[in-house]
């Protein structure tokens, strides 16, 4: 009877350690579960982690222009980071880009840009600016994923003469980073070397990037109508948080200067805001309630179910490169539109991407 009693205990006490197991790794499954969700949830709402904004900039500003309000201002910045002497490669002949220097407000930056079609002609040109805080180069010559194509190359397939700017604090470009004031003005810059050249139409520029140069984009298209049309890929409409606030935020105009959502009734270029369903959404909705409320014509939002933040890119792209190609009213406003028939055709291409990718 004490050894059934004894058996009786040692299999309570086991029972009692292996629920113990169960509940334990049931907590962590769901705990597991929970963070996912949360970090989900924080990539679609990034933007509402930020410094608090409203859809208006400071009233000392709500008057100003971006470049009236930026006028005499110099960013104060309590972390100097920039990237030490790495010399970008030399683009490979088959690539028909080549390595230039343009000259900003901070100095001598380094570039690709195609190299002159030497047909004696005029021709449309991008400039394009990748994602990332690196502000420096990557190797757009390389072959990319259709499913995240950040090269752009198919506007060089098309003929369109590109130019990829690195900006201060990159490449050992002089300068430190700034995320988002100075790099405006070197983008401007990017753009009077461009306007200079013989062999590129100056009615004819336009102005793409994605991510963070997706936010770029839009500043810099507040800050000039000199682009015939500006492609801005999933931006944000603030900043992008505590770890690249590089400057003094105990100063407004710091903040105000950087946030794309203050200055959109200052843009004068057919402007398109491209992002996935899937992607980084909650931004594109709060510059597009913006826009709309304040009749900002000029602004074209375009969400695209089914994509992503990356694989929207490569078939917008396309579309947008033949738009360009036919864009040639001379002296006339860009006639570029991204219909609801370019959003169904980009949806079945995205579509049939998936379905065609191998598990």
């Amino acid at each position: 009877m004490a050894y059934t009693s004894q058996t009786q205990a040692e299999a309570d006490r086991n029972g009692s350690f292996f629920r113990c197991c169960i509940y334990a790794l049931m907590s962590l499954f769901l705990m597991l579960m929970a963070m996912g969700l949360a970090g989900y949830w924080l990539y679609r709402n990034f933007d509402s982690f930020n410094i608090p904004y409203h859809d208006s900039p400071p009233p000392e500003m709500a008057k100003l222009t971006l470049p009236e309000a930026k006028q005499g201002f110099e960013t104060t910045l309590v972390k100097k980071v920039r990237e030490e002497d790495l010399d970008p490669p030399l683009p490979p002949d088959e690539s028909r880009l080549r390595r230039v220097f343009y000259i900003s407000p901070a100095g001598r930056m380094h570039a690709y840009l195609s190299k002159r079609p030497g047909d004696g002609k005029k021709h449309p040109c991008i400039i394009w600016i990748t994602g990332g805080f690196s502000n420096s180069l990557d190797p757009v010559w390389e072959k990319a994923p259709a499913e995240n194509d950040q090269t752009a190359a198919v506007y060089r397939e098309k003929g369109i003469l590109t130019m990829y700017p690195s900006f201060r604090g990159g490449l050992g470009n002089p300068g430190h980073k700034e995320i988002m004031c100075g790099e405006v003005d070197d983008v401007l810059a990017a753009l009077r070397y461009v306007q200079s050249l013989d062999y590129v139409d100056p009615a004819r520029i336009y102005l793409g990037g994605h991510s963070t140069g997706g936010t770029l984009a839009l500043l810099v298209a507040a800050s000039t109508p000199d682009f015939r049309a500006v492609f801005a890929f999933g931006p944000v409409a603030t900043d992008y948080g505590p770890d690249y606030r590089y400057y003094d935020t105990s100063i407004t105009k710091e903040a105000a200067v950087r946030t794309p959502l203050y200055w959109l009734r200052g843009i004068r270029s057919p402007t398109f805001v491209i992002e996935g369903e899937e992607g980084n959404t909650a931004p594109l909705r709060t510059l597009r309630s913006v826009a709309t409320a304040g009749k900002f014509d000029n602004l074209h939002f375009i969400e695209v179910a089914g994509a992503d933040h990356f694989n929207v890119l490569g078939p917008a792209n396309a579309i947008l490169a033949m738009r360009i190609l036919q864009d040639k009213d001379e002296g006339a406003k860009s006639n570029i539109t991204f219909d609801e028939k370019d959003v169904e055709h980009l949806q079945s291409v995205i579509q049939k991407a998936k379905d065609n990718k191998p598990f």
